[in-house]
């Protein structure tokens, strides 16, 4: 709600009465301090709804990363034996004389 009126200086008005100030940065500061008891509601909505997103992604990609890791391991271990079996063959042709 605007109160433009309220903080308007009328020709007449003392300025130099204190009261006439303090009535206006009194409502200022009560305005104000709503604002920043509503901008903490946001914050903790905004904190809380973080929060509920980290836990989904947490809860969606933790079990695939798990899987992916795995895969990966037994890929790794594949490719280690098929590396030893090559060797073997690479040796048999040596001795062989063969080439491999």
């Amino acid at each position: 709600m605007r109160r433009l009126e309220f903080y308007r200086v009328k020709r007449g008005d003392n300025l130099a009465d204190p009261s006439f100030w303090n009535d206006r940065f009194g409502d200022l500061d009560l305005r104000i301090h709503q604002n920043e008891l509503y901008g903490r509601e946001i914050s903790g909505a905004v904190d809380q709804i973080t929060a509920a997103a980290l836990s989904r992604l947490n809860d969606t990609f933790t079990p695939a990363i798990i899987e992916v890791q795995h895969k990966l391991a037994d890929a790794t271990t594949l490719t280690a034996e098929i590396r030893t079996l090559l060797e073997g063959l690479q040796n048999e042709q040596a001795i062989d004389g063969g080439t491999f």
